[in-house]
């Protein structure tokens, strides 16, 4: 329970780091921090789907990697990118990254 606290507060502060980032309230700010959620949950939620495929449960720590690495992808763009890409981007930071820490890691035998 802890640690979906602190990754909430995590989501909100980066939320209000990378909105604040023009300086201005106007439409570049709500685009990015409304890119900044889409391609979050976007992440969060692939992460989740392919543990649950994969591993046949979702799992807290999963819910989290998939948020971090969702805001660190969105935000050098999060500005300049349209809806879709936010999503796009959101699979992507949500599936690479698994695809590594659960496949790869085991395979070459650095996870047991």
């Amino acid at each position: 329970m802890l640690m979906l606290a602190g990754a909430g507060l995590l989501w909100i502060g980066w939320t209000g780091f990378n909105g604040g980032d023009p300086y201005t309230v106007r439409t570049d700010a709500s685009l990015v921090v409304l890119n900044t959620h889409v391609c979050t949950a976007t992440s969060l939620l692939t992460w989740l789907m392919l543990d649950i495929i994969f591993f046949g449960k979702p799992l807290v720590i999963g819910a989290t990697q998939g948020m971090i690495t969702g805001l660190v992808c969105i935000t050098s763009t999060a500005g300049v990118v349209q809806g879709w890409a936010a999503i796009l981007m959101g699979m992507m930071s949500g599936s690479i990254p698994w695809y590594t820490m659960m496949v790869l890691h085991k395979k070459i035998g650095l996870l047991k």
